[in-house]
Parts: structure tokens; C-alpha cells; sequence
């Protein structure tokens, strides 16, 4: 399926378009399904640059902005975890959430292997921990010679190979995050763990969806839902082209 994006004058002209016509009726405008209209501007960013490394008034912005996420999804009988960078959570997001006993904080790095917060029902995972590309070839090489010393083995080190790898990666620390909360306990007879909610988010990197279907592919029982936050995402955190876009979805969901 060929995907859909929209110039700058088309995007002018959604907002033109909508002081008549409704979310369906402009979908139907330029040919494509109401779904379809929103997933222009769906992926939100997950590197530790687009969260925070960028500059501080970004990490302000987003921190802002995954604490209303947050709050939005965080019910009364909840008990949430939430990993991200530790940097992120130390210095920008956990002071929403100081006196607020029904959330926890781990970071990527230190979220395999441990049971610490089992008894939580949900977990939201923010930004995709990425190997620096150095690492992904010394890791390539390694497996491919298997101790020998043959140069031969440098073939096996090829583009398409270093981006298998790191899609591969990226997922197996989302499942291991997913894999904090309860999801990991079993519940029953037959083995089956405790329903446990897990929120993510699909970053803009090349192969994002392959990173999506590697991840799903470890829970062969879960549901699938297209979650999308009520709060508006921080312009300044997204590229001149997606501020456009994004300012022409809050548009027409504010104005419907």
C-alpha cells in the first residue's frame, strides 16, 4: 500500500476545507479513509534526541506532554510503570509524578531481568533505545566469525544486515520492557499471565512497523489497539513539514 502524505498546499487546503465540511467528508476529498486522514501525522519521534537531548526547552515540552499522556491513561485502581531515558525521567519528567504513589520509573538499561514491579498493571514505554551503529557492525562481525579471524567474515557486516540487527534490538528491549509489569506472572492453570496494559509509541525510524511486528510477534494472545492521546503533541518537538500536519489534525479535532 503506498502511503500517503500531504504537501504544504494541500495541508492549507484541509484547513481551508474544514470551515465547510466534515473529517469524513474531507477524507472522502482527497480520495482516502477517515484513518487513514489521521495516520498523516501518527508516529511521534522516540529517539533520546527527539525527547530530550535535543535542547532543554524540547525535553520541557515533551516531559509537559508525556505527563498529560500519562494522567490520561492512569486510572484509579492503576499502578503504572513508566521507562524511558534516565536522563529524561531524572531531570525533566519525574517531578510530575513526585507525590503520585501509583507510578514508577525504571530506565532503559535497567529494565531486563528484574521483578520489582509486577504487581503493576500498566507500563508506558517512551523513546527506543538505539545501538550505536559502531556496536551493531562489532556485534554483526562477532556473530559472523565466531571467534575466527577470516576477513571473509566482513561480508556478512552489510547495510541491510546492521538495520535487521537493529530492528531487532529496538524490539527485544520493548518486549523486555512490556515484560516488567504483570504480563509476567502466570495467572492460571494453563500457564496464561495476568491481562496487563502496554502502552508504546511508533517512532519515525526506518523499519519502524518491522519493529512493531517483531514485538507484537512475542505476544501471540494480545489485542491490538490504535491508542492515540487526547493531549496535542509539542510542535517544537516535531519537524517543520509534521508541525503542519499536526496543526491541521488539531484543527479539525478541535473544531468537531
Amino acid at each position: 500500500m503506498k502511503k500517503v502524505v500531504f504537501n504544504d498546499m494541500q495541508l492549507d487546503e484541509v484547513q481551508g476545507l474544514s470551515a465547510s465540511l466534515s473529517i469524513q467528508q474531507i477524507a472522502d476529498y482527497f480520495g482516502i479513509s477517515k484513518t487513514t486522514f489521521y495516520e498523516v501525522a501518527k508516529n511521534q519521534p522516540q529517539s533520546a534526541n527527539a525527547i530530550y537531548k535535543r535542547d532543554k526547552d524540547t525535553a520541557k515540552d515533551n516531559a509537559k506532554w508525556y505527563a498529560s499522556v500519562i494522567n490520561e491513561i492512569l486510572e484509579e485502581d492503576d499502578k503504572l510503570l513508566i521507562i524511558s531515558f534516565k536522563d529524561f525521567i531524572d531531570d525533566y519528567l519525574k517531578q510530575y509524578f513526585e507525590s503520585e504513589g501509583r507510578v514508577q520509573f525504571t530506565n532503559w538499561g535497567k529494565h531486563v531481568g528484574r521483578n520489582n514491579w509486577s504487581d503493576c498493571n500498566k507500563v508506558i514505554l517512551i523513546g527506543w533505545l538505539r545501538m550505536a551503529e559502531s556496536e551493531i557492525i562489532a556485534k554483526l562481525f562477532h556473530a559472523a566469525s565466531l571467534g575466527s579471524k577470516d576477513i571473509a567474515t566482513m561480508k556478512y557486516v552489510s547495510p541491510e544486515n546492521v538495520k535487521v540487527l537493529q530492528h531487532s534490538e529496538i524490539a527485544d528491549d520493548l518486549v523486555q520492557g512490556a515484560m516488567r509489569c504483570r504480563a509476567r506472572v502466570i495467572d492460571t492453570a494453563d500457564s496464561d499471565c495476568k491481562t496487563a496494559s502496554v502502552y508504546l509509541f511508533e517512532d519515525v525510524l526506518e523499519g519502524s512497523k518491522t519493529v512493531i511486528e517483531l514485538f507484537e510477534s512475542q505476544f501471540p494472545s494480545h489485542k491490538l489497539v490504535n491508542w492515540t492521546p487526547k493531549a496535542s503533541r509539542p510542535l517544537g518537538t516535531l519537524s517543520v513539514p509534521n508541525q503542519k500536519k499536526e496543526k491541521a489534525i488539531n484543527h479539525l479535532q478541535t473544531k468537531f
